[in-house]
């Protein structure tokens, strides 16, 4: 026993943690937000050129990584950064979840949603503001459902002439349209302060 004990104590030591975390976000009940950048993997399409087909089938040889850090950042590049992340809802009553992408700056966020076990792509960012109506905020946002005791994989497609960093998170209709609605009141508000004062 006391050789078992001392044997994964070692192995614990040798491998990273991240070998031994949970691979996917869990949507917990008693929250309404879950940041889920450490659940994230990538990869670099330096051409620019895969499609989801290319990533998603059997005989696909890319493998997507882990990033050193909590919130990727890749830089400038002109190469498209692919995002994976599988959402399992564990016991959360809520089925409907928004997932948001920030910074908002994105030229290109595609979104790719799994439905009767084909991948459907919504395209997203600044390049379809005003052309696409599940665009809630200044924020890439897409509606996934995902039912309790269920999981979904999600990628997304990133090309920017930005600074190519994430910070994804997963809310909850009440909590989005909360946020909007308290970001909407103090935005009236300060215009009323300044055409008061001019």
């Amino acid at each position: 026993m006391k050789f078992i004990y001392s044997f994964l104590i070692i192995l614990t030591c040798f491998f990273p943690y991240t070998l031994f975390s949970a691979s996917f976000a869990p949507l917990k009940d008693g929250k309404n937000i879950f940041p889920i950048n450490k659940y994230l993997t990538y990869f670099i399409d330096q051409k620019g050129n895969l499609t989801i087909k290319d990533l998603v089938s059997k005989e696909s040889s890319i493998i997507f990584k882990k990033h050193k850090h909590n919130i990727p950042n890749f830089g400038y590049t002109n190469s498209v950064i692919w995002y994976r992340f599988t959402l399992k809802n564990i016991d959360h009553p809520e089925k409907e979840w928004f997932v948001i992408f920030n910074p908002p700056n994105v030229g290109e966020a595609d979104f790719y949603i799994p439905q009767n076990n084909v991948y459907q792509k919504f395209k997203q960012g600044l390049k379809m503001q005003g052309k696409n109506k599940n665009l809630l905020s200044r924020n890439p946002a897409m509606l996934v459902k995902v039912p309790k005791n269920t999981k979904k994989t999600i990628y997304m497609r990133i090309k920017t002439n930005f600074s190519n960093h994430a910070q994804i998170s997963v809310v909850n209709r009440f909590s989005l349209f909360k946020t909007m609605f308290t970001l909407a009141l103090f935005t009236r508000i300060f215009q009323v302060i300044i055409i008061s004062i001019l």
